[in-house]
């Protein structure tokens, strides 16, 4: 069998195969389950292409006037602006068209820079080290998971640096099929608890589960699991 692309165990098998209702017509997906770090990943060939995928994203219509939105990323941003440090540098990761972290962040003294491959393909974002990087349903689209978590990793300072990721967490493998989440045609990747769990035994960092769908990965601190 293929090897896990995260953990790159061959301890995996195809979990589903199913034929999904695509406007008028109908796409085939397969996907695969990794039982060492319980990722469930679709199939490199069932992968959308990329102008598909942007394609999608352009019809996306998140903007800072929108209070859902808002409201939305502060889920995420609270209770990682409780550990940051006053003046903290920060990376925004797969921002999409609308830098709204970095436009929500800079007013309260933060340094953020924004990268997206398809709209901000700037290459400072390689000039960390960053005291936390932001993915706000990004890791879900990781084609190449396990090199993505590396060069996070990289971005990140050795020390009380932090990496918040928000993605919607299967928390029920019985219900995968009928899921919603998994027929977003450019979401590749689906996570659960056990295998952000197994990312901060890799990397030795400790992780926060504060709220639903939200994890806080901290490097430099022993590996632990709350």
């Amino acid at each position: 069998m293929r090897p896990c692309p995260l953990c790159e165990s061959r301890a995996t098998g195809i979990f589903l195969d199913k034929l999904d209702d695509v406007g008028s017509a109908q796409r085939r997906r397969v996907y695969g389950k990794c039982s060492n770090c319980r990722l469930i990943f679709v199939f490199p060939e069932c992968h959308v292409s990329f102008s598909e995928e942007k394609s999608r994203y352009d019809k996306h219509q998140n903007n800072l006037a929108q209070e859902g939105y808002v409201k939305f990323l502060e889920g995420l941003l609270d209770p990682l602006l409780l550990k940051l440090r006053p003046g903290a540098r920060g990376l925004d990761f797969g921002c999409g068209p609308v830098p709204a972290i970095e436009m929500i962040l800079k007013p309260r003294g933060f340094t953020v820079a924004s990268y997206d491959p398809y709209y901000f393909p700037r290459e400072d974002f390689l000039h960390g080290p960053f005291d936390f990087v932001i993915g706000s349903e990004v890791v879900e689209h990781f084609r190449f998971p396990r090199k993505a978590f590396l060069d996070l990793n990289g971005l990140l300072a050795t020390q009380e640096s932090y990496l918040a990721v928000m993605t919607s967490v299967l928390d029920r493998e019985a219900g995968f099929e009928g899921w919603w989440y998994r027929r977003d045609l450019t979401h590749v990747c689906f996570y659960q608890k056990e295998t952000f769990d197994w990312i901060a035994q890799w990397f030795g960092w400790s992780v926060e589960y504060p709220r639903e769908n939200v994890i806080i990965y901290s490097k430099g601190n022993k590996y632990c699991v709350t």
